[in-house]
């Protein structure tokens, strides 16, 4: 990833389409942040480039631009709060 790739990131306006959509449901979007870098595991295959997503069953925090992300990339998403997650994985319904 080159310099001019890096600057067009965060100069950019994210979700451009967002704008009107806030707006007709009342709502005046001031910005929209980044939530960072995300690591994605799984025990059905290495995710090496986005399409490795597609038809994964990915849990996440319940944060809904954390959710459609990984939903446009073709996961399903189950969404589980942090302080959820030991007791979840103890009952071992993943």
């Amino acid at each position: 990833m080159g310099r001019s790739t890096l600057s067009a990131c965060w100069t950019a306006r994210p979700w451009p389409g967002s704008h009107p959509l806030a707006e007709r449901q009342g709502f005046i979007l001031l910005h929209n942040w980044d939530y960072g870098f995300r690591n994605v595991t799984n025990t059905v295959r290495p995710i090496l480039s986005p399409d490795d997503d597609k038809g994964l069953k990915l849990r996440t925090p319940p944060e809904l631009q954390i959710q459609a992300s990984l939903q446009a990339l073709g996961a399903t998403v189950q969404a589980i709060a942090f302080p959820e997650l030991y007791r979840y994985r103890r009952s071992r319904r993943h």
